[in-house]
C-alpha cells in the first residue's frame, strides 16, 4: 500500500512541473515579441529621421523651361540658382570666364529641328549652352559636350555657334529662369533672366 501512495504521488508531481512549463512559455514569447516590436518602432524612427534630412531645401532645383519657335520644339534643361543677397556679376560669377550659365551640370539646349541660332545654323539635336558673361557684351555658346559638371571639360573645337550679344537690364529675378519665348510665325528667342540682367538669343527656323 505504501508503494502505491509513493508512485501516485510521483504520478501527481510530474504532472503539476509539465503544467508549470506550458504555463511558463507563452511569457516568454510574449517578452520576445515587445522586444521585437520595440525594436522595430527605434528602427522607423531612424527611417522618419533619415527622411527629413533627405527633405532638405534643395537651393539649385533643376528645372526646364520648353517652347516652340516655327513650329518646332526647344527643351532647356538646367538648375537654377538663387540670389540670396550675393553679389552675382563679376563676383560669384566672374567675367570673362566660361559659365555654365546655371549652377552644377551644364545647362542644355535641345532643339527638334535644324535651327538658325543668331543667324548661326544648328543642326538638331541637344548642346550645352555655355556664356562667358561681361559688363557690356556676353559670348554665347552652343557646344556638342552638353552631359557635363561645371565647364571643367569645356572643348572649343566642339562649338557649334559661338556670337556675342548685350546684356539688358532687367527687375530683379531672384532665382535664374529660362524662357523660349515664340515671336513670329519662324522667330523668337532664348532668354536667360538673372538677378537684374536678361539676354536675349535669336532663334529662327533653318530654312
Amino acid at each position: 500500500m505504501k508503494t502505491v501512495w509513493i508512485v501516485l504521488f510521483v504520478f501527481i508531481f510530474a504532472g503539476c512541473s509539465s503544467n508549470s512549463d506550458q504555463t511558463d512559455t507563452p511569457a516568454e514569447t510574449d517578452t520576445s515579441t515587445e522586444l521585437e516590436m520595440s525594436d522595430q518602432e527605434t528602427e522607423s524612427d531612424r527611417e522618419n529621421e533619415s527622411g527629413e534630412e533627405e527633405g532638405e531645401e534643395v537651393l539649385s532645383p533643376q528645372r526646364e523651361a520648353s517652347g516652340d519657335i516655327g513650329g518646332s520644339q526647344i527643351v532647356i534643361e538646367y538648375s537654377a540658382p538663387s540670389v540670396r543677397e550675393r553679389i552675382i556679376w563679376d563676383d560669384l560669377v566672374p567675367y570673362g570666364e566660361i559659365w555654365v550659365s546655371g549652377a552644377h551640370m551644364a545647362t542644355s539646349v535641345e532643339f527638334e529641328d535644324d535651327m538658325l541660332v543668331n543667324g548661326e545654323p544648328v543642326p538638331a539635336g541637344k548642346y550645352a549652352f555655355f556664356t562667358i558673361p561681361g559688363e557690356e557684351t556676353w559670348t554665347v555658346i552652343m557646344n556638342e559636350h552638353w552631359d557635363q559638371h561645371q565647364a571643367g571639360e569645356y572643348d572649343e573645337e566642339l562649338d557649334v555657334a559661338r556670337f556675342d550679344v548685350e546684356p539688358m537690364l532687367n527687375e530683379h529675378t531672384e532665382q535664374l529662369v529660362y524662357s523660349v519665348v515664340s515671336e513670329d510665325d519662324d522667330s523668337g528667342f532664348i532668354e536667360l533672366a538673372w538677378e537684374e540682367i536678361r539676354i536675349r538669343v535669336p532663334v529662327r527656323a533653318a530654312p
